[in-house]
């Protein structure tokens, strides 16, 4: 993107459509994660190097938003068996769109993950002027967590259907599976339900969003390393081992005084797979092993 571009798109100014990653995307306006891609084409690069990198038959992605992690799983693996999985039933027909509009052949559904198949109340921050289709939203009122960065925002509520992690697991993790979990506090609930697979399965890789405001990070870490996982977390410099903690940074430059600081890297890759395989990954994806 050239200066002009650039300065156009810092005071509001977007092309109709977006290219990334052999992706194409349109309506860039109404998504501010798409925003990001058209000013840096490096945006997560990280994630898209380590899914480029890694062997998988199966790709079950959990907190899908609009697609472009599974969507691009699909492309880059001939034959793999993709689905993903959208609470918000606003970001859930964009998902199902840019599914057909990249010709892809995940399968997707409009349902949220948790430890056990119910009715849940979706909780979606009302924005003005930035996003019409936020990334975020949960299940729980966010008013009620001292630690949640959204909890001053005004939410819409309605009710979805939640489906336990272990009947997805049960049904789509096909072979080697990497499972991607976004799910907006609801993780170490997942992550409980399905304890017997992850200590069973050696074929079984996540990747995990771990943030600066979680509560429950270092119980989903220690849940994770006690079913014999190692973790690291996952930079643009490879992947970096995390021993006895996870390694959650706060983005440089910001001011801890209102408890709002984001996150540096956020997701984190659990896995089974050998220290080897793993340098090895590194320096062929990455260019470095830290």
């Amino acid at each position: 993107m050239n200066k002009f571009s650039k300065l156009l798109a810092y005071l509001g100014w977007f092309p109709n459509t977006i290219q990334f990653h052999g992706m194409h995307y349109n309506e860039i306006k109404s998504f501010k994660a798409l925003q990001q891609f058209y000013k840096n084409k490096n945006t997560e690069i990280e994630m898209f190097l380590l899914i480029k990198g890694l062997d998988f038959k199966s790709m079950i992605d959990c907190g899908a938003y609009i697609g472009y992690f599974s969507i691009y799983s699909d492309k880059i693996k001939n034959n793999s068996n993709v689905v993903a999985f959208e609470a918000d039933k606003d970001n859930f027909k964009c998902l199902k769109y840019f599914v057909e509009l990249n010709s892809s052949k995940v399968k997707t559904y409009n349902k949220a993950i948790g430890g056990k198949t119910r009715k849940v109340d979706f909780f979606k921050p009302i924005y003005k002027n930035i996003s019409k289709y936020p990334a975020h939203g949960q299940i729980g009122n966010p008013k009620l967590e001292d630690s949640n960065p959204y909890k001053d925002r005004k939410f819409k509520k309605y009710s979805v259907e939640m489906i336990s992690l272990c009947e997805v697991l049960d049904e789509f993790a096909i072979d080697k599976t990497l499972l991607k979990l976004d799910i907006e506090g609801k993780e170490k609930e997942a992550l409980q339900s399905i304890y017997k697979e992850l200590n069973e399965r050696s074929d079984l890789d996540l990747i995990i969003e771990l943030m600066i405001n979680d509560s429950d990070s270092l119980d989903i870490f220690n849940l994770m390393r006690s079913c014999g996982y190692d973790s690291y977390l996952i930079t643009n410099a490879g992947l970096v081992a995390e021993k006895d903690f996870p390694l959650i940074l706060p983005k440089p430059h910001e001011s801890p005084k209102y408890k709002k600081l984001r996150t540096l890297w956020k997701n984190h890759f659990f896995t089974k797979r050998k220290i080897s395989e793993i340098k090895k990954l590194n320096h062929l994806k990455f260019g470095y092993n830290i």
